[in-house]
């Protein structure tokens, strides 16, 4: 039996909600399979970025992400998350501080930081 639902995530008024689109199949005795579409999106101005992602979950997928930006002098200044259903989305407002050489990530290496993590097996555990 194959399953198509919408759900509508919304963002507290400050953005406009997104709509994820999943398919679930089920098989008599079988875990649901859920396939969403992989989703970054990263929005940066001087310090100040805003990053929202929707995937597939996985087990320890926000420390990972955490941890990473860590390493890359990123501080964390707000997360808005959830997980259902085999859904991972979330909101996070960063500030950007310059790396040693005296320059910021990209909007674009931020993004595919986030992608790869994503991709790759969990390293937090």
């Amino acid at each position: 039996m194959n399953r198509k639902r919408k759900i509508v995530k919304g963002s507290g008024g400050r953005a406009k909600p997104k709509t994820v689109e999943t398919s679930v199949s089920l098989v008599a005795g079988a875990e649901a399979v859920v396939n969403v579409e992989t989703s970054v999106e990263v929005f940066l101005q001087e310090a100040d970025a805003l990053v929202e992602v929707q995937c597939k979950d996985k087990e320890g997928l926000m420390l990972d992400i955490l941890l990473s930006l860590a390493n890359l002098r990123i501080d964390v200044m707000l997360i808005q998350s959830t997980a259902e259903d085999g859904i991972f989305v979330a909101e996070l407002k960063l500030k950007v501080e310059d790396n040693v050489g005296g320059e910021r990530i990209s909007s674009v290496d931020l993004k595919n930081l986030i992608t790869r993590i994503i991709n790759e097996p969990s390293i937090s555990h």
